[in-house]
């Protein structure tokens, strides 16, 4: 095993610890009505994207195939999630601020879990 494969296999293992914080918030807080946590999904989102992007790398510079359509969709949808989620951060902070709570973010939240597992089914099914 060269170098360049064990980079792009601990650069994989960060990848699923993005998404564990990603979806595993998420699932843990979509059925409570008391504040959200959202700097673990903020984290998630972004190790994803830039782990994501390291690994299309890490698989090109190897010469292993890259479906190229697959990728700009997930990175598209990453993208989303990750604005998702700085919206929900900056709806709560301006909500807890004006003593509303996190209703304003609720919405950016659920969006940002559903596009996570949206880019899983994609990364999954999508050969």
């Amino acid at each position: 095993m060269n170098a360049l494969e064990i980079v792009r296999l601990a650069v994989l293992v960060g990848h699923f610890f993005g998404l564990a914080l990603l979806l595993g918030t998420f699932l843990f807080q979509v059925r409570t009505r008391s504040s959200l946590t959202l700097r673990p999904m903020l984290v998630g989102a972004i190790v994803q994207l830039v782990s994501g992007i390291a690994l299309i790398a890490t698989r090109r510079l190897q010469g292993l195939p890259v479906v190229d359509e697959k990728m700009i969709v997930k990175f598209v949808v990453a993208l989303a999630v990750l604005s998702a989620v700085i919206i929900a951060v900056a709806a709560q902070r301006r909500g807890r601020a004006a003593g509303a709570g996190d209703r304003a973010a609720r919405p950016w939240f659920y969006a940002a879990g559903i596009l996570a597992g949206v880019n899983v089914v994609i990364a999954a099914v999508w050969q």
